[in-house]
């Protein structure tokens, strides 16, 4: 530990040496001492982006941690990071493992990806799949459909070669299971994690991504540094993870979006991101900022098709397709859009940035742009034997995705009142929601449960968490026919012809109604004018990629 300690010291300093240099160089221009302030809405927890309770802290894991894999910024494509994957086979993977440093100055090894998926998987000894850890709070696994014990092998032939047999064809493998982002699955240090345990993995978090972590105060802050011996450097060509454009990274937990605004005006802060388009209207036309604008998630209603029955024990009338049709025809979407600056039409299960969605004309075809008809709402609810409507629960979600479904909420409660579905809102913190606990009583608590599916380059993380019956939060279960579907195209490795499945995929569940399909909404990032921060044409300025912000001098 203490070779491991002066290793990375004197990388540090030979990194400082560096920085002098490329102050002078083609980075002139930038201040590469400065520090950046940031703010997050709220504070999720622990640092362990592995355990069930901690994973949405996403802030701590994209800043200390890699993923294997990296998107590219301007198509998509997966590209080498941390792994080089080669499938040798259709069911084979082997992947050259490169010399990443983690942040205590030991080196990335095929043992820790081994260990990284076991870890996922509740597989790994140390703690005895999380039975015997020595977490106060306990531990279970937050990506457990990540883990290897969904694989027929994961081993190490040498430090470099990690290899992998899958037990079928998986076209999404590298992109979602290696990972595009640190949010996925971070990849964590054999060494660090047996040797600190579980407790302190999760206060004090050590990886390879661009920052070494500092401090974190509860509800307060976290506090971050550059990792200068990072394995993509300053001048890395791609602007994917790599060192930092500056030294120091704050983020404070500012709840309040008027508190996170009034400190980028007071320059307390230095940039923003995760704000709905109305938050940043006062600042459009003010020289001290620039704004940003990208699509950012479709927001969804899930049904709970699971329980056979309501609250009061009557007939859960979800169930019936009918109902779900009048639902979803009675949600007035125009009006939210215009209130709420969302992208036109309705979404399907998730954006249309993903793989395979569906063209303006099939869904058009399909009938799926749905009318606002609560006329014709209130007919097929008389149809399916509810014309005087019927009682539920509304849950919904608070903190998270700018605080939008705290108001949807408000929207879909008067909207479907007027054909009878009489709504109750219950809210949840953002770790009762989406924690391990959470996820299995949602199953039992029937009504209607509100999500956000942040658009994504390939659906196959929202096909294994909402549609498959597997799935973390999979309570509107679709057809046989459909989760067949769902499956199948995960096994294409022809990309034409999987491209035309998962086409098939949105339509056919977005004409079973098995979500209520809101609206897609716009986010924005807003940076002090000082402040530049570049992004790929598919690159979202958010949480992954705050090391290419950038201060300019004077």
């Amino acid at each position: 530990a203490a070779e491991a300690g002066e290793a990375a010291e004197s990388a540090a300093m030979a990194a400082e040496d560096d920085m002098a240099d490329e102050a002078s160089g083609p980075f002139a221009d930038i201040d590469l001492d400065a520090s950046i302030t940031t703010a997050v809405p709220t504070d999720a927890g622990g640092t362990d982006q592995h355990r069930s309770g901690s994973h949405l802290n996403y802030i701590s894991h994209a800043s200390v941690y890699a993923s294997g894999v990296e998107t590219h910024p301007d198509t998509n494509a997966v590209i080498p990071h941390m792994v080089a994957p080669e499938f040798v086979d259709d069911v084979t993977m082997v992947a050259d493992v490169r010399p990443a440093p983690f942040h205590d100055g030991s080196i990335l090894s095929a043992e820790d990806l081994v260990f990284t998926y076991e870890r996922a998987g509740n597989l790994a000894e140390y703690h005895q799949g999380g039975e015997t850890s020595d977490h106060a709070a306990g531990w279970t696994s937050s990506r457990a459909q990540y883990g290897s014990q969904n694989w027929v092998r994961s081993e190490a032939r040498d430090d470099r070669t990690w290899v992998v047999e899958l037990t079928e064809p998986n076209a999404t493998f590298l992109g979602v299971i290696v990972g595009e982002s640190p949010t996925s699955l971070s990849i964590v240090s054999k060494a660090y994690t047996e040797r600190v345990g579980d407790a302190v993995m999760d206060r004090e978090p050590m990886g390879t991504g661009p920052y070494r972590f500092v401090s974190h105060g509860e509800d307060t802050d976290f506090v971050f540094t550059r990792h200068d011996d990072h394995l993509n450097p300053l001048d890395h060509p791609i602007n994917v993870s790599h060192v930092p454009f500056h030294k120091d990274l704050t983020v404070l937990v500012r709840p309040e979006v008027l508190s996170q605004i009034a400190g980028l005006e007071a320059g307390e802060l230095d940039l923003l991101y995760e704000l709905s388009t109305k938050d940043v209207e006062g600042l459009v036309d003010d020289p001290d900022f620039v704004i940003h604008y990208e699509g950012d998630r479709a927001h969804l209603l899930y049904w709970n098709l699971n329980n056979p029955v309501m609250e009061d024990g009557s007939p859960n009338p979800f169930l019936d397709i009918r109902v779900r049709e009048a639902a979803n025809i009675s949600l007035n979407r125009q009006a939210i859009i215009d209130n709420l600056g969302a992208l036109p039409g309705n979404p399907l299960f998730t954006g249309p940035t993903a793989f395979g969605y569906p063209s303006p004309e099939q869904i058009e075809a399909a009938g799926l742009n749905f009318p606002y008809d609560p006329e014709r709402g209130r007919e097929l609810m008389a149809e399916a034997g509810y014309a005087d409507g019927f009682d539920t629960t509304l849950h919904t979600v608070l903190g998270v995705w700018g605080g939008l479904p705290a108001t949807l909420a408000l929207v879909v409660q008067q909207d479907l009142a007027a054909i009878g579905i009489r709504l109750t809102i219950k809210e949840y913190t953002a770790a009762q929601y989406f924690s391990d606990a959470g996820a299995r009583q949602r199953p039992n608590a029937p009504g209607i449960w509100m999500f956000g599916s942040a658009f994504h380059p390939d659906i196959q993380s929202v096909v294994n968490c909402c549609i498959v019956p597997e799935g973390t939060y999979t309570i509107s279960l679709p057809s046989d026919d459909i989760v067949a579907l769902a499956r199948a195209q995960a096994k294409e490795l022809d990309s034409q012809k999987r491209g035309e499945m998962v086409s098939q995929l949105f339509l056919d569940h977005a004409k079973g109604h098995y979500h209520g399909f809101l609206v897609s909404v716009r986010k924005a990032q807003v940076t002090r004018s000082d402040i530049r921060w570049p992004a790929g044409a598919v690159q979202s300025r958010n949480w992954n990629h705050l090391y290419a912000a950038q201060k300019l001098r004077a």
